[in-house]
Formats: structure tokens, sequence, C-alpha cells
């Protein structure tokens, strides 16, 4: 029995010694993984917030090429004393789709201001290239969805169709969602 004992006592340290040490590599393994994955979840934040930022940055140029054009488009119609060419402010407008991943808006905005140039009222055009810039800046800023611009500038070209309907005047288009004629 002595010697049964002798043996079984170093065998049972080297079994507690093993299970011991396998139970400390599978906390390891496991801390390493939950690093890992920390790391990974890190990594792809600070990605994001590249792609945000960059996102941003990009349409703030595109905006504010948008905000020069109308600028200078309304510049030229005070002094003309009638709609000015939109030549300048489509293209830039056409940017949004090409820039910024917003087709359906830029289609909107564009028949929008097409139809105001048709406008037998200035003020109709000025009015309406204030509105599709306030809109884009309230989208840039993060006070509008991208949604939310498009329903408003929809909401306003209504509203400048009926008014060139009751003066006798067709809109260019039946609708920002056709296709626009090409000029």
């Amino acid at each position: 029995m002595d010697y049964f004992a002798s043996l079984m006592l170093p065998l049972g340290i080297a079994v507690a010694g093993s299970v011991t040490t396998v139970m400390v590599a599978r906390m390891q393994i496991r801390s390493r993984d939950a690093e890992r994955r920390e790391a990974r979840w890190d990594r792809e934040n600070d990605r994001r917030e590249s792609v945000s930022e960059s996102e941003f940055n990009r349409r703030a140029e595109v905006i504010e090429s948008i905000a020069s054009a109308i600028a200078d488009c309304a510049d030229e119609t005070a002094s003309m004393g009638h709609a000015a060419p939109t030549g300048r402010v489509r293209a830039e407008l056409v940017k949004l789709t090409t820039r910024c991943d917003a087709q359906h808006l830029s289609r909107h905005c564009v028949a929008y201001v097409l139809d105001a140039q048709k406008s037998p009222h200035v003020e109709d055009f000025i009015e309406a290239l204030d509105d599709i810039q306030r809109r884009l800046e309230g989208w840039h800023l993060g006070h509008l969805a991208l949604d939310d611009v498009i329903e408003y500038v929809d909401d306003g070209h209504k509203v400048l169709r009926d008014s060139l309907r009751q003066h006798g005047v067709e809109p260019e288009m039946r609708f920002a969602s056709e296709r626009i004629p090409a000029r």
C-alpha cells in the first residue's frame, strides 16, 4: 500500500497540474479572442468613421459647388430681369448622382429647376433655387434625411407646377420621376 500511495501521489499531482494548465490555457485563449474581437471592432469603427467623414466632405464639396452655381444664376437673373440659363446649376446638380449616390435627388432637383425656369415670375425661379439650396444644406448638416429632402423638393415642385398651369404655362415634364429631356 505504501508503494501504491507513493505512486498515486505524484500521479495525482501531475493530473491536477495538467487540468490547471488546460484551464489556464483556455482562459488565455478566450482572453486573446476577446482582445482580437475588440481590436477588429475598433478597426471597423475607425474605418466607418473614416468613410463617413470622407462622404461628409465629398457631399460638402458638391453642395458648395451647387450653392455657388445657384448664387451665380440668381445674380445673373437679378441683373437680366428674367430667368438666367441654368446649364451650370443643372451640371452641378448632376454631381449629386456621380459623387453622392443621390440619383433620385439629382433628377428631382433638375426637374424643379427646369420648371422654375419657365415661370413668368422671376420670384418663383429665385425661390425654387433657394428652396433647393436650403434642402441640400439641411441634408448635409444632418437636419434632413435624403428621403425628406426629396419629399420637400417634390412638394415645392408640385406647388410651382400648379402655379405654372394657372398662368397657362405647360410644365417641362409631367413629373420628376420621368426622364428629363436632353437639352
